[in-house]
């Protein structure tokens, strides 16, 4: 029905093609927000339908879903798996934990190095939701009266996730496509 509508009514005289693409997208949105398919398959549906409605090109719709910055942050997520699958962020976190001592701001300082590291090879947000529920059973293991220094961990952990995430192109999305912007 949204195809058919959308075919059937020219948003723009100069380019014909927006009402197709609109089509696509309208598409696309709804079967996303119901999840009538899964949401893998419906985010590809764009590249059998624009060739199909003539909107664009298999090789330029390509070049937009299987760019080199597609797979940057394809091979983030691997290691990102990989990493949880293998207890890396647990034995990450046990280890800031012996070596930094009892010192409040050194285990601190600990927490935030290591997610730092970890948010430059993998997503900021991966990192983030990684290191959370570590931290989080580490944090229950203190005595109440010490909050102010749980509020100061938690709040760290999505800094220094946030900064590490700006340090490398895979750290987070924004830098991927700045440099597909204004750099290549």
């Amino acid at each position: 029905l949204i195809l058919i509508i959308c075919l059937s009514v020219d948003l723009d005289e100069e380019r014909p093609l927006a009402s197709r693409g609109l089509a696509v997208l309208l598409i696309v949105a709804l079967w996303w927000l119901t999840e009538v398919l899964p949401l893998t398959v419906s985010s590809l549906f764009p590249i059998v339908l624009y060739p199909l409605l003539a909107v664009a090109t298999p090789s330029a719709l390509a070049s937009k879903f299987f760019g080199g910055t597609s797979f940057l942050f394809v091979g983030g997520f691997i290691i990102g798996l990989a990493i949880e699958r293998w207890g890396l962020h647990i034995r990450i976190i046990c280890a800031v934990v012996c070596n930094t001592g009892k010192r409040p701001d050194v285990l601190l300082a600990g927490f935030m190095g290591a997610v730092f590291l970890l948010s430059m090879w993998i997503s900021n947000t991966a990192t983030a939701v990684c290191m959370m529920p570590v931290v989080h059973t580490f944090l229950k293991q203190l005595p109440d009266d010490a909050h102010k220094f749980k509020q100061a961990v938690l709040l760290s952990v999505g800094w220094s996730a946030s900064i590490g995430g700006i340090a490398t192109p895979v750290g987070t999305p924004t830098n991927g496509i700045f440099l597909d912007q204004y750099l290549v």
